[in-house]
């Protein structure tokens, strides 16, 4: 394990929970042409460990589990100023939007890079797409409209379920490795970025409109969305893209 110089001094050096600084030496690190001091640790060789507790989930059982993904747009491109400030508020907005939908995700939502992650096992499906994408779309709007210069925000979302596996530490599995392939494909993207009037542009993929949308639950109005063939590694999957308005 390797720190930083500001990290050994500020925390290491204090012996915090027991840290022993002893065991960090100092080096001086050279790197695209720079050098700075850092402190470097070998790790303890491996001990004996105890078998990992027992569960009562299995790697080989499949969950039915519906799925919320959401990206801000061109997230990478913003300073880092204002990176934190779009997460914290794309957090607020969401939770916000699934309070007002009443249902409830499965834990804490699970961060991919740039985008948010909600699981929701045993929830009706129709309740993620009306009244969930409605009020998320309230929510962002609101926000943009004080928001800060240059942190305004536009979204991608995706809507999609299928089964997954489960073990002790996640979920997993082919279904949502498409999910994520939908919420940042460039069908997606593209779509966003041709509406600029647009607060967000969602995603849903067949078996969400086979199951939900083509039947009009509430206030789903089918002919709002279009469909689409989205090229994924594993190959070609049908999507449907719907451009949300305010209400």
């Amino acid at each position: 394990m390797i720190v930083s110089e500001y990290l050994y001094e500020s925390v290491i050096a204090h012996a915090a929970r027991g840290i022993d600084p002893s065991r960090f030496r100092q080096i001086l690190v050279k790197t695209n042409g720079l050098s700075f001091p850092a402190r470097i640790r070998l790790a303890d060789p491996p001990q004996a460990s105890p078998p990992p507790p027992k569960t009562s989930l299995d790697s080989g059982d499949l969950h039915h589990v519906s799925m919320l993904l959401v990206d801000i747009e061109n997230h990478g491109t913003r300073p880092d100023k204002i990176k934190g400030v779009l997460r914290t508020e794309l957090r607020h907005m969401v939770t916000a939007a699934i309070e007002h939908a009443g249902v409830t995700p499965l834990q804490p939502p699970e961060a991919a890079g740039d985008s948010l992650r909600y699981l929701f096992p045993g929830t009706p499906k129709n309740r993620l797409i009306d009244p969930l994408i409605p009020a998320l779309t309230r929510e962002l709007m609101a926000y943009n409209s004080s928001a800060l210069p240059g942190a305004h925000m536009r979204l991608r979302v995706v809507v999609d379920s299928g089964e997954l596996f489960r073990d002790e530490y996640d979920f997993f599995g082919s279904a949502l490795n498409d999910a994520y392939g939908l919420l940042n494909s460039d069908l997606l993207r593209d779509n966003l970025r041709q509406h600029p009037e647009q607060p967000l542009a969602l995603m849903v993929s067949h078996e969400i409109h086979d199951g939900v949308v083509r039947h009009g639950y509430g206030a789903i109005d089918p002919d709002e969305y279009f469909p689409a063939t989205v090229p994924l590694k594993q190959g070609e999957v049908s999507a449907w893209v719907h451009l949300p308005r305010a209400r």
